[in-house]
């Protein structure tokens, strides 16, 4: 019998006072931290919405400061850089599918993709 599951996940986040507001940072939507929805069964599973990336998951697990941008090497140098020349998009990203291939002989393929608008006359989504 082949089994299917489906899941969802929201997540946001709410800063301690004085300073109370919703997200980590100014301007981040009320569920900014993780939004989606996904399906899978037995060849692999398709993850819809805002994701995080896995790039971000391996450089956390990757870093004994976590995921600290103050203290954290791997991800201040990552996502910060120098002169902003860090990663665009940060730790997770708008508009995502992501596949996730089973796990065959020890193995995973994990691909990701990005649809975002582009503005002007004529273009709709962009990969």
């Amino acid at each position: 019998m082949r089994s299917r599951r489906s899941s969802y996940t929201v997540s946001s986040m709410h800063g301690p006072a004085p300073r109370s507001r919703s997200g980590s940072y100014d301007g981040e939507p009320f569920f900014g931290r993780g939004a989606e929805v996904s399906i899978g069964g037995p060849y692999g599973g398709v993850h819809f919405g805002r994701i995080v990336t896995p790039y971000f998951v391996t450089a956390v697990l990757f870093n004994p400061f976590v995921d600290s941008y103050t203290f954290s090497p791997t991800v201040l140098h990552t996502y910060l850089g120098v002169n902003g020349q860090g990663l665009v998009g940060g730790y997770a990203w708008n508009n995502a599918v992501l596949y996730r291939t089973p796990v065959l002989s020890g193995l995973q393929l994990v691909l990701m993709v990005v649809c975002y608008r582009v503005s002007g006359p004529g273009h709709f989504l962009s990969l």
